[in-house]
């Protein structure tokens, strides 16, 4: 149905996250009261898991794949910054957002906006960015990289270097 009593809908409209999963739409709808009311209490929570939920929208949304690579490479980061003395004011710059770098799939719906509007990357490449020159210039964050035991170079690796190591898929190890 077309029909709507006035009582639980006064023509408010709001992002619907369903629309944002599945098809990237990320326009205002109409909706409920109740339905505005939610989806506004939920804005900042991460409660969708791009991974479960559409695994094809990081195909077909280059920049929501850009921010799981950086978010990953947060993940890592942070397990250096929490252990350093210095490293906790960049860990405090994500602030209320800690789920970007505890996971890399989940997602707030600001999130999604964010990523659309093109201010979340940049944000996230910034954090990254320090985090990785804090890590490389700290003598206690330094210290913690890795040897490669297989081809036994000589170069230290870190896990945040995405690019440069691979994780073993069986016992975890880089």
């Amino acid at each position: 149905g077309k029909y709507f009593c006035v009582v639980c809908h006064s023509n408010g409209s709001a992002i619907v996250p369903a629309l944002v999963l599945h098809k990237w739409d990320l326009k205002k709808h109409r909706v409920s009261d109740f339905a505005k009311t939610l989806l506004a209490r939920i804005y900042t929570e991460p409660l969708f898991d791009v991974s479960v939920i559409n695994p094809g929208l990081y195909r077909r949304v280059k920049a929501l794949a850009a921010v799981s690579h950086m978010r990953a490479q947060l993940r890592h980061l942070k397990d250096f910054l929490r252990t350093c003395r210095n490293g906790g004011k960049l860990l405090r710059t994500l602030r209320d957002r800690a789920h970007l770098a505890a996971e890399t799939d989940i997602y707030s719906l600001r999130d999604l906006v964010e990523v659309a509007e093109h201010t979340l990357p940049p944000f996230l490449d910034g954090v990254v960015r320090n985090s990785v020159d804090h890590v490389m210039r700290c003598e206690l964050c330094s210290a913690k990289g890795f040897l490669c035991e297989v081809c036994r170079s000589g170069q230290i690796i870190y896990p945040f270097e995405l690019d440069r190591t691979v994780q073993c898929l069986h016992c975890r190890s880089f």
